[in-house]
């Protein structure tokens, strides 16, 4: 079994003692300097974060972006109430983050129901002060699994198990970038000293790889902004680019929750007219990312039914249905061939969430459909490769679609979310996704109503249950349709 060096620390009382300067992690310490870096503006670096788990005093910069979350949340007094505590807590990184603690703990900085920023001051040093001691004494009785598999990381497996309580999920790649800046690249990551460097380093990152932070930098600076600020939050952006920033770097398939987390924010950006630094910016991208990846990993969990961390290549179908693709067997079979997956695959949640982003950026498609969805664009779009969305109705009625007006703006509105008024072949691809889905649902629908899974198939019954899905299918594809059933003795897949 693999000895931790907490473990060997606890065998070993005569063990030599380092002559290097004592920092703020002790004397024990022996892990290489953390990466000096920061991702931008009062973005914290790994040292400075590490002053939240080893020290009392609250470092000015703290202060600086508790000055950037509050007033963002405060009402006319300029102040919070203690129900909004828990997500201020989280917007600053907080790991063990809950309401009734929060209450406890707001308790002792003020008898009234709302904080100002003082006694805000007061309850963060309070429950800085309790997730340090929590985080500590947790961390020292930890110890690594025993049961840890041996083909594995064995400092991914530790970090995991570590951040799981949190509710923080992340993937190995991630995790290992950070570990990078955190000077843990060669450590397995077994003792506490190493998990609470990790942890500083999540919180400077924001859970971010330093590429993906590079790329949210540029979406930050292709926004639009505000006021000329001279402080130390850096530039700002209007409130209102937020969400374009956000679906720069996210892409079309981050919608529904960067919708959700606008709408949960609304009312503070309305009444708030000041801008948004790249620190908030950063922010809300880190809630954005754990939406999407806690969705994935729910319905990942929930295939996982022996709980070994694995699911099988054929439960991708299963995957990705809830997510928006109900992949039929042509456009499931060319997607796993493409990423060398069979049926009896044994994928991880990293190969899991991997597979599902490459089905976001084929959109589902086979390549065939894709090339003929484009070749459709083209004939429509203008020479600049855009096409305005008031011409998508004429486009769909082209197809043969028949919508109703509400029905197709409503997946417009889904498609344009920066209301730019026209569409490119990204966002067009995006919307036929829509349109199949909603096709999909029809067809099953009818699939199941007419029990056609059972029920002895005749041409009279496939017309009809043509013409109850809306398909008015000429007498040859009734014809080819009855043959098709036929030779697969009557096996019809609801798929």
């Amino acid at each position: 079994r693999r000895q931790s060096k907490a473990e060997k620390m606890e065998r070993n009382e005569t063990a030599p003692v380092s002559n290097k300067p004592v920092g703020k992690e002790g004397q024990s310490c022996d892990l290489p300097e953390p990466i000096k870096w920061r991702a931008g503006p009062l973005v914290p670096s790994v040292d400075d974060c590490l002053d939240r788990y080893y020290t009392d005093l609250v470092p000015a910069e703290d202060v600086q972006r508790m000055r950037v979350i509050f007033p963002r949340f405060a009402n006319s007094n300029f102040e919070v109430t203690k129900e909004e505590l828990p997500e201020l807590l989280g917007r600053l990184c907080f790991f063990l983050v809950t309401a009734e603690k929060c209450n406890q703990i707001a308790k002792e900085s003020t008898q009234f129901e709302a904080l100002d920023f003082n006694d805000f001051q007061d309850f963060y040093e309070r429950y800085a002060h309790y997730e340090r001691q929590n985080l500590q004494g947790r961390l020292k009785r930890w110890r690594p699994n025993p049961y840890a598999r041996e083909d594995a990381d064995f400092a991914l497996q530790n970090i995991r198990q570590t951040m799981r309580p949190f509710s923080v999920v992340s993937t190995s790649n991630t995790i290992n970038d950070i570990r990078e800046v955190a000077g843990l690249k060669r450590h397995d990551c077994d003792h506490a000293i190493a998990l609470i460097r990790f942890l500083a380093a999540y919180r400077s990152c924001e859970g971010f790889t330093v590429a993906e932070l590079e790329k949210l930098t540029e979406a930050f600076h292709h926004c639009e902004s505000d006021v000329v600020n001279l402080g130390p939050e850096g530039r700002l952006i209007r409130s209102t680019e937020l969400a374009r920033g956000l679906l720069r770097f996210g892409g079309l398939y981050c919608i529904d929750h960067l919708q959700a987390l606008i709408n949960n924010q609304s009312r503070h950006f309305e009444e708030k007219t000041h801008g948004i630094c790249f620190y908030e910016f950063l922010v809300n991208a880190r809630q954005l990312r754990q939406m999407e990846l806690s969705e994935v990993a729910g319905y990942f969990n929930s295939l996982d039914t022996d709980k070994d961390g694995f699911i099988r290549g054929q439960d991708l179908q299963a995957l990705c249905k809830p997510l928006g693709f109900s992949l039929l067997t042509a456009e499931l079979n060319e997607l796993k061939g493409r990423k060398g997956i069979i049926d009896d695959s044994r994928l991880s949640f990293d190969a899991a969430y991997d597979f599902v982003i490459y089905v976001r950026e084929r959109n589902g498609f086979t390549q065939n459909e894709k090339a003929e969805f484009l070749k459709t664009f083209d004939h429509f779009c203008k020479a600049n490769r855009e096409m305005p969305t008031l011409q998508v109705m004429e486009l769909l009625s082209w197809q043969g679609f028949k919508n109703r007006v509400e029905d197709v703006w409503r997946m417009i509105q889904q498609v344009d979310f920066n209301e730019n008024g026209t569409m490119d072949a990204t966002e067009y691809l995006r919307l036929m996704r829509l349109q199949k889905e909603v096709k999909l649902s029809v067809y099953r629908k009818v699939f199941q109503r007419r029990e056609l899974s059972t029920t002895a198939i005749t041409k009279d019954l496939l017309r009809d249950a043509f013409l109850e899905a809306d398909l008015n299918a000429p007498p040859r594809l009734v014809e080819e349709a009855f043959i098709s059933c036929i030779s697969e003795q009557g096996q019809v897949s609801s798929g």
